[in-house]
């Protein structure tokens, strides 16, 4: 977790040093403090870049539902995605199209690849079971897709 508690600007001479104090309190009391020297002002515009290829974000799922039917699946499919400690690299797409009827087609897609599809109903009961089910799914086409990666 990262705050911005404050941001200033102060000019510093080559051979100056810059002395930063942080003290956090509750009410009068110091629960903890710290402290930074910046002896030069190279130190300060020192930048440290990224490579573009060196960012992972594990854990994307994109919802693309239009309907109940489609958001109370994706919500339970997210909290047991969200609750389980594997995070995966790749996007999870849950797409819905509407259906006739009371239903509505629901596929999960990962890097383009239609991983399982279903007919929805208006059903807690079977939606969360899917939820569970497509779960089992994905960490399967993870587990092939590593074992995959290696062999090529």
């Amino acid at each position: 977790l990262v705050f911005n508690i404050s941001s200033l600007r102060i000019n510093i001479e080559k051979d100056q040093v810059l002395k930063v104090y942080l003290f956090i309190k509750d009410q009068s009391n110091v629960i903890a403090q710290d402290s930074v020297s910046i002896n030069e002002i190279n130190e300060i515009l020192k930048t440290n870049f990224i490579n573009e290829v060196d960012i992972e974000i594990t854990g994307l799922v994109v919802e693309n539902v239009k309907t109940k039917i489609g958001k109370d699946f994706y919500d339970f499919f997210y909290q047991k995605y969200n609750r389980s400690d594997v995070k995966y690299s790749f996007v999870i797409n849950v797409n819905e199209k509407p259906f006739i009827g009371r239903g509505s087609i629901i596929s999960i897609e990962i890097e383009g690849d239609k991983i399982f599809e279903f007919q929805a109903k208006p059903d807690d009961e079977l939606l969360n079971n899917t939820a569970e089910y497509t779960l089992k799914l994905i960490a399967n086409y993870s587990k092939n897709r590593t074992t995959y990666e290696k062999k090529y």
